[in-house]
């Protein structure tokens, strides 16, 4: 189930008499498409697919729900900082959420970040993933 919110911005009129109503578009990363709990994730782990990219490693597992979900995780190893880990996490979050049509439902994934990934920009993440979820079957054919 993909939710798209409109959000309006106050209707405010230009100087010359136009209105200036903005609607934007955006695709929420709910919590249904989180995946949440550690057994969820040791699964993927031990019985997923496993494609390892540069900087992610990205872990597949088929599951029996409507939508894929996700998981991230960012080790203390990677970096001490939290704002560093949470700057990793934001960006394959942002990566899944831009691309979440591009991608089949029915899946559990878990991205490991790796050495070097708190480097990445979002460009680098988007590549790197996309790159690697192309030699699975989760990529929607077009």
């Amino acid at each position: 189930m993909l939710v798209v919110h409109v959000a309006e911005r106050d209707s405010q009129l230009h100087p010359q008499g136009k209105d200036t109503t903005v609607n934007t578009v955006r695709f929420k990363f709910g919590p249904e498409y989180r995946l949440r709990k550690r057994v969820e994730i040791r699964r993927c782990h031990d019985l997923g697919e496993k494609v390892y990219s540069k900087h992610f490693l990205v872990l597949l597992r088929l599951n029996k729900l409507p939508v894929s979900r996700l998981a991230i995780t960012v080790t203390t190893k990677l970096d001490k900082r939290a704002v560093v880990r949470n700057r990793i996490k934001r960006r394959v979050r942002e990566f899944f959420r831009q691309n979440r049509t591009k991608l089949k439902s029915c899946y559990d994934v878990v991205v490991v970040a790796r050495r070097g990934a708190q480097d990445c920009k979002l460009e680098e993440v988007k590549r790197e993933i996309l790159t690697a979820l192309a030699k699975t079957k989760f990529l929607v054919e077009r």
